[in-house]
């Protein structure tokens, strides 16, 4: 009678716990800030049964299952239990006491790994952004790569223009200056005989003055100052 009683509890438990050998692939969806609650989604068996045998079906279970166990000497009470019970509460205790903080501890160290390591990363991804937004604008200066061929044209060719002015301006002044000192060596040359043939002239007419003609055209010169001297007192 105990034997088949023993059978029938644990096919009963069997088939309690098959949920949970059946989920037990299914990760916790426990949000960051609730993420130490994973035994509330880790075992959703243990939810259904609670949710079928009321708030204190739970504790009964658990009551006669430490019963069964114990009964069958498959959990044995002794020192060591005891103690094994003990390490477990001050362990829970402990954990519930110091996991905030050093959580909160290990986070920051996390974020601070993380970050030192990604940030070569960013600066990574912020060079290749620069190189992208280069080629971007190389690719946009394409389009205007006539215009810009037509530009450079113009340019050349005005400062060809520019240079060919400016030689020709080069040459016509120094063409004007040889024209202009041609015109000075003539010029030149021409008052030179000019002065030669006025000095010969004046030479040849002073030599054909006698001293008659030259003592005569005195004395003619004298009366004609004379008589104008009369003619404006005369007048006056």
């Amino acid at each position: 009678m105990l034997s088949r009683l023993a059978v029938r509890q644990s096919a009963m438990m069997l088939q309690v716990f098959r949920p949970c050998v059946l989920s037990q692939h299914n990760f916790s969806l426990s949000t960051a800030k609730d993420k130490y609650s994973w035994h509330r989604t880790a075992w959703p068996a243990w939810q259904m049964y609670k949710d079928k045998a009321g708030s204190s079906g739970a504790s009964i279970m658990i009551a006669g299952a430490a019963a069964y166990l114990i009964s069958k000497e498959i959990m044995v009470v002794n020192d060591e239990f005891m103690l094994l019970i003990l390490m477990s509460a001050v362990g829970y205790n402990l954990t519930k006491a110091v996991a905030g903080s050093v959580g909160k501890a290990l986070d920051a160290e996390r974020s601070t790994i993380l970050e030192s390591m990604n940030q070569g990363k960013y600066n990574q991804i912020a060079s290749l952004k620069q190189v992208i937004d280069s080629h971007k604008e190389a690719k946009d200066a394409l389009k205007y790569q006539e215009e810009f061929f037509d530009i450079i044209k113009a340019n050349n060719e005005m400062k060809q223009e520019i240079a060919y002015r400016s030689n020709l301006h080069e040459v016509e002044s120094e063409v004007k200056k040889r024209l202009d000192y041609q015109i000075d060596m003539q010029k030149l040359e021409l008052s030179i005989e000019e002065q030669h043939v006025c000095s010969w002239v004046e030479q040849k007419v002073i030599a054909s003055i006698s001293p008659k003609q030259e003592s005569d055209a005195l004395n003619q010169c004298i009366i004609d100052l004379n008589l104008l001297a009369e003619g404006r007192a005369v007048s006056a």
